[in-house]
């Protein structure tokens, strides 16, 4: 029976421990987190596209007074309130809103262009 010999099986390890630490350090170069935002600036049409795509079954859009469903604020009634740019945030990390009775409004997270894009559309309501 061949038993192979100890150093060839250290220098298979040492090649094979190499090679997984040379992948993980790749790894960690390619998640890393960008120093600058990658959302550019808003753009209020595309958030129009956005809201009538996700929101427009809930919620007033444009100059509408009321919405759809009743216990929905209308994007003009937001844009009223104004500090519409402390919701980004809130964007970024997925809005869960409860609403009066027994409905909630879905999670959406949204991309930093799409954040920049919607509060360009809500601004433009004011």
């Amino acid at each position: 029976m061949f038993v192979p010999d100890d150093r060839l099986q250290e220098a298979a390890m040492r090649k094979v421990l190499i090679f997984l630490a040379v992948l993980a350090l790749g790894a960690c170069e390619t998640l890393s987190v960008p120093d600058e935002p990658v959302g550019g600036p808003g753009d209020a049409a595309r958030g129009l596209r956005l809201v009538q795509a996700h929101c427009a079954s809930c919620h007033g859009l444009g100059t509408a007074a009321t919405s759809p469903y009743a216990g929905a604020p209308t994007f003009r009634s937001i844009a009223a309130k104004g500090g519409i740019e402390d919701m980004a945030e809130a964007f970024a990390e997925g809005i869960i809103v409860p609403h009066k009775g027994q409905t909630v409004m879905p999670e959406f997270v949204l991309n930093p262009q799409d954040i920049e894009d919607l509060i360009a559309y809500i601004n433009s309501l004011k």
